[in-house]
């Protein structure tokens, strides 16, 4: 009898529960206090990752959505590829010019994607920002970042964007215009989800 193949969702869930918290390792030399770098998550995740036939795909590219320069993070079905989940991470350096800012920048975009698009429990690093230079503040996004990273998180790619803009649209709902997208930011999962069951519906009719 052969043995029951799993789908990405399956294998997902098996995933989440066979990791742990990633705990702090690595010094701030300026804080004095922990965090998990990104070489800590990727030791943590690789075995998990190959006991469910999963592989992650990272690439850096320029968002025109939003303007900059992203860290897109896959997590994808071995063996049905077209199966996968994606977030995106803005890189935002504080001095645009700045080689180390960016390098910094990209650094914390990769590990807040993987921490995010592989759900990892992480003490919160950033408990004296209020106490940082003005030059370590993490810079703010902008609306229209938080609003893309927040449909991505909700199960959307960059695929979808411009059809649930459409589809949101019919709705009443300009996205174009950023004080729409912070009104409605808290209700994304609803409509991000009504949404996929809408896509899923008429693919299921043109079959």
């Amino acid at each position: 009898m052969s043995e029951k193949k799993l789908t990405f969702h399956e294998k997902r869930s098996n995933f989440d529960t066979m990791l742990g918290s990633i705990k702090k390792d690595k010094k701030n030399p300026y804080f004095k206090n922990n965090y998990a770098d990104i070489n800590t998550i990727l030791a943590v995740i690789k075995e998990p990752l190959s006991l469910n036939r999963l592989r992650l795909s990272e690439k850096k590219i320029f968002d025109k959505d939003i303007n900059t320069w992203v860290i897109s993070l896959k997590i994808i079905d071995i063996d049905n590829p077209e199966d996968f989940e994606e977030t995106i991470s803005p890189i935002i350096a504080k001095a645009q010019n700045d080689p180390q800012a960016h390098i910094a920048a990209t650094t914390y975009a990769r590990r807040d994607a993987h921490t995010t698009l592989l759900n990892l429990e992480q003490e919160d690093d950033d408990g004296n920002i209020a106490n940082r230079r003005p030059q370590q503040q993490r810079p703010q996004q902008t609306i229209k970042q938080i609003f893309t990273s927040a449909l991505f998180k909700a199960g959307l790619t960059k695929n979808d964007l411009t059809d649930f803009m459409n589809y949101m649209s019919n709705l009443g709902h300009n996205l174009t215009d950023d004080k729409v997208k912070q009104n409605i930011l808290n209700q994304v999962p609803k409509f991000a989800k009504e949404y996929l069951e809408m896509k899923a519906s008429v693919g299921n009719e043109n079959k």
